[in-house]
Parts: C-alpha cells; sequence; structure tokens
C-alpha cells in the first residue's frame, strides 16, 4: 500500500509539472511563438526524473510529446507536420528525456545506496556505542594526536563512568578529569610507552594504578594501537579495563604457593630432625648399649682369669644384636632402589617382614611388571605408604587378615590397603604427622587419600593417582616427606 501511495505521489507530479508547463506555454509564454517549444517541457522532465526516476521521467517525456504534437496549433502558427523543425525537435526532446532519465534514475539509487549505507553504519555505530558503553569494568576511547605532544581526546564511552564520575561526553570536555584518573607514579611510564609506541606505529599494552573514588587504587590494563591517516594525524582506538580483582588472585595465589613451599619446607626440616632424633637415639640408648655391655664383659674377662665361656656368649649376642640394629637403622634411612628388585616385590618383602610372623593371612594382589614401569618417583611414593601402614597396622592393631592390592591403568593409579579392626584415623583434622605429610605427597601429584571405615570393623585406606600427573620437576626435599 505505502509503495502504490509513493507511485502514485510520484506521477501525480509528473502530470502537475507538465500541466503547469504547457499553461506557461499558453500564457504568457505563447508570445515566443514556435520558439523553444520543446524546451518549456524540460523542467517538467527533469524534475519528474528527479523526483520519481526513469519510469516518471519516460511518462513525463511521452506526455509532454503528446501534448506538444496534439496542442502545436496553440504554440505555433503553423501546423506540426508543415517542415521538419518539430519533428527534428521532439527527436531531440525525446533522446534529451531519455538521458535525463536514465542520469536521475542512476543518482536516485546512488541517493538510496547512500542512505543506506548511512542508515548501516548509524546502526553499527549504535552497536557498538552500546556495547562499549556496557563493557564489564571497561570502556573504550579514541583519540588523535598531531604534531603536539598531547593527543586529543575524541569520544570516549559511557563506561568510564564506573571510574570517573559523568558521562563520556563531559570527560572529551575535561579531559584533564582522564588524565588524573591514571595513578600519579604511573603517568610517566604511561605516556613513555605510549610516545614509543607512536613513534614505531606499534600496538602497546600496559598495565598501571588508577585512583579510585575512594581514594584508594586499583589496577588497569590500558590496551591501544596508533593508526596514521592520510593527513598525517595520528587515530588511537583504546580500550580501558580493571583488571583489580585478577591482580588480586594472583597475589593470593602467590600467597599461598609460597604458603605451601613454606609448608613443605616446614614439614622437610622437621621430618629431618625427627630422622636425627631417631638415629641419636637409636645409636645411644640401643646400639651403643649394646657395644658397652659387650666391651664391660669383654673388660671384666680380661681383669679377671676365670671360666669366660658364658661371657664370650653375651658378647657375641650383644655385638650381633648391635649389627642387626645397625642394618636396620641403615634401611630404615637409605631410599631402596627398584633396579634390581622391582616394586612388586619389594612390597611382597614389606608384608612378608612386617606383618606375616604376627599376622597370618596377608593377601598381596598386584602385577609386578605393571608397577616395574611406573616412574621411579612413584614406586618409591607407593613403597613409604605401604611401608607406613603396615608398620601402624602392626603396632595398633589385633591379628586379622591384610588385603593390598595395586591395579594400574593407562591413565590411573589404584591402591587399597584393607584390615579388620579399629582404626584411630577416621577425621582428616585429627591424622598423625605421618599421615599427613603422606596425603600432602600425594596431593602434590594430584591424588587423593581417603580413609573410611565400614560397618563390619573393615577399615580402607584408598589412594588415586593419575599417572598423567607424575612427570613434575625434581623435588629436592621430597624423600624427606615420608616416615622410614
Amino acid at each position: 500500500m505505502k509503495l502504490f501511495v509513493k507511485l502514485l505521489k510520484t506521477y501525480l507530479l509528473a502530470v502537475l509539472c507538465i500541466a503547469v508547463a504547457t499553461a506557461l506555454r499558453i500564457w504568457p509564454l505563447n508570445v515566443l511563438g514556435d520558439r523553444f517549444i520543446w524546451s518549456s517541457f524540460y523542467p517538467a522532465v527533469v524534475l519528474s526524473a528527479l523526483y520519481g526516476g526513469l519510469y516518471p521521467g519516460l511518462f513525463a517525456t511521452f506526455v509532454s510529446c503528446l501534448i506538444a504534437y496534439t496542442g502545436w496549433h496553440y504554440f505555433s502558427d503553423h501546423s506540426f507536420s508543415a517542415d521538419n523543425a518539430g519533428v527534428v525537435g521532439m527527436l531531440v526532446f525525446v533522446v534529451n528525456g531519455v538521458l535525463i532519465s536514465a542520469i536521475a534514475q542512476a543518482l536516485k539509487k546512488s541517493r538510496e545506496t547512500n542512505a543506506r549505507a548511512s542508515r548501516q553504519l548509524e546502526e553499527k555505530i549504535a552497536q557498538l556505542n552500546a556495547l562499549s558503553d556496557h563493557l564489564p569494568d571497561s570502556f573504550t576511547y579514541q583519540s588523535t594526536a598531531g604534531s603536539g605532544p598531547e593527543p586529543e581526546m575524541v569520544h570516549i564511552s559511557n563506561g568510564v563512568g564506573k571510574f570517573i564520575k559523568g558521562a563520556g561526553e563531559e570527560i572529551v570536555r575535561n579531559q584533564e578529569l582522564l588524565h588524573r584518573l591514571i595513578w600519579h607514579e604511573d603517568r610517566d611510564y604511561f605516556i613513555r610507552e605510549r610516545d614509543k609506541a607512536k613513534k614505531n606505529i606499534s600496538e602497546f599494552q600496559v598495565d598501571v594504578r588508577f585512583n579510585r573514588p575512594d581514594g584508594t587504587f586499583g589496577w588497569a590494563t590500558i590496551h591501544s594501537k596508533p593508526r596514521q591517516r592520510e593527513d598525517g594525524i595520528y587515530v588511537w582506538d583504546g580500550l580501558f579495563t580493571d583488571i583489580t580483582q585478577r591482580v588480586n588472585l594472583e597475589r593470593e595465589l602467590t600467597r599461598q604457593q609460597l604458603r605451601s613451599q613454606q609448608l613443605i619446607t616446614e614439614m622437610a626440616i622437621q621430618e629431618h630432625e625427627e630422622e636425627k632424633n631417631q638415629v641419636s637415639y637409636e645409636l645411644h640408648e640401643q646400639i651403643n648399649q649394646l657395644l658397652a655391655a659387650a666391651k664391660m664383659n669383654l673388660d671384666y674377662i680380661r681383669s679377671r682369669k676365670i671360666p669366660h665361656d658364658d661371657i664370650l656368649a653375651d658378647c657375641i649376642l650383644n655385638l650381633k644384636n648391635a649389627i642387626e640394629k645397625i642394618n636396620l637403622l641403615f634401611e630404615s634411612i637409605d631410599a631402596p632402589t627398584f633396579d634390581m628388585v622391582g616394586l612388586g616385590m619389594r612390597i611382597e618383602s614389606l608384608a612378608d617382614e612386617i606383618l606375616r610372623p604376627y599376622f597370618p593371612l596377608v593377601s598381596v594382589e598386584l602385577v609386578r611388571h605393571e608397577l616395574d614401569q611406573l616412574p621411579e618417583k612413584i614406586k618409591l611414593l607407593l613403597y613409604r605408604i605401604v611401608k607406613n601402614r603396615l608398620n601402624f597396622i602392626r603396632d595398633h592393631v589385633e591379628p586379622c587378615a591384610v588385603e593390598i592390592a595395586i591395579a594400574v591403568s593407562d591413565s590411573q593409579l589404584q591402591m587399597s590397603l584393607n584390615y579388620t579392626g579399629p582404626t584411630f584415623e577416621k577425621d582428616p583434622d585429627k591424622w598423625s604427622m605421618d599421615l599427613r605429610k603422606i596425603r600432602s605427597r600425594v596431593e602434590f601429584y594430584g591424588g587423593t587419600l581417603r580413609i573410611s571405615s565400614g560397618g563390619d570393623g573393615t577399615c580402607q585406606t584408598q589412594i588415586s593417582l593419575p599417572l598423567g600427573m607424575t612427570e613434575l620437576p625434581s623435588d629436592p626435599i621430597a624423600a624427606a616427606f615420608f616416615p622410614r
């Protein structure tokens, strides 16, 4: 309907223009006689073509020719066919009318294209402005710089209101507000980096502090890249983003990492001191007493001429016990190797040495060749864990059935150690120091440690370890994490 109304208006305008031209030709232009008859209708064709385009222009040309031909006797003293001037004039008028209509149509399409492009551009600008005005914790800006030292701000999105009181247009009019947004200690650094990027026509990104309305400062990233126009003016399209939360999280993460390293170091030192105390106790209270007793007996034999077979037997027994304790002490300090004897065999040997003399029902389920494929650090980890738990069972649990199972897949290692009896370590907050060290080391490799107790009195220690997390940087204090 709208198109029909528009076409009707276009053709009515053409008819009106032709009617005006005809009326003017009848009077007062009738004094010109047969001169400039066709020229009188050119304005009607031009106006119709400019307003309506090709077809209204052709329509005006046709109607003008029809009126001039049928009303020739009103405009001239002789008939249309009396000479060739009328025919030639009509042909020239038609050709010019077609050309005028075609040119007007091209101009009309150009205007429509420009108008459509202008609307699309305005819509895009409006969309960009809406997006930039609602960026979370950010605002966009554009500045230009010529030969002067300082750039001139030409646009700032309204998102600047999150940082400075006022809208973007107000900040553009008073650019000193934006200049003062950057923390005074970082302004020289920002200007230096900006000028360097301008000189090299390169992208730049700086992290600076900015003033908050409450008087404190936050952290922001300013990212921009200059471009030079044909007139030599530099244009900066930039983004100002508040990164205070990210910086605070990074700092907190750094603090936690430092704290974790501190705890690891403290645990290593504590373990080292415990080891030294244990070695000192074994040497002084156990081995030294055995050797001292043997020495006293030998001195007694040397000073008195009496039968000494019983005393020598006692000395030999003391020396044998001292040698055994030294061997046990050495084994507890020395880290085992798995080159000659694999991890599976060592775990079975641990079960034989620690439990089987007291716990006759001990079951060990594992696949030796799968365990031998594990990294050395994981082998040592499993060895220490099994030894710790077996010692705990021997010292705190009455004889019962004990099951040890280790399963290895492509990406996961599962270990479970079950026994029937009481557990004193249900609550992780009350775990012993040894168990805390084990958990720390398991978590260091990305695994989990869980101790649970069933209704039938079964206690279960479960460890899950992702094998993809085992290739970590070497840890010089790793061996100090575990009871030996």
